[in-house]
């Protein structure tokens, strides 16, 4: 992501020289990773749960789970997006 800030990004501010050396920038660029790495954390939670299944296992708690990792992703896509572009 920082390249693509170095690359198309301005500084927030005219102290810094470009948006990697903005502490603004890089606060956005951490948060919207996070959000990344969460969701992508769940989709990994979901993926081993399925890896586990076993014939007559209940599968209302893992479609609740895939949902949540499903709703996760979209949203972090969406955020990172719109505030990246």
């Amino acid at each position: 992501m920082l390249e693509y800030v170095r690359m198309h990004k301005r500084s927030l501010t005219s102290q810094w020289e470009d948006g990697t050396t903005d502490p603004l920038v890089r606060l956005r660029i951490g948060s919207l990773s996070t959000h990344l790495a969460a969701a992508h954390a769940l989709q990994r939670e979901v993926s081993r749960h399925v890896e586990q299944l076993n014939e007559g296992d209940d599968l209302d708690a893992l479609i609740a789970d895939a949902l949540c990792a499903k709703v996760a992703s979209i949203e972090a896509a969406l955020k990172t997006t719109n505030e990246l572009l």
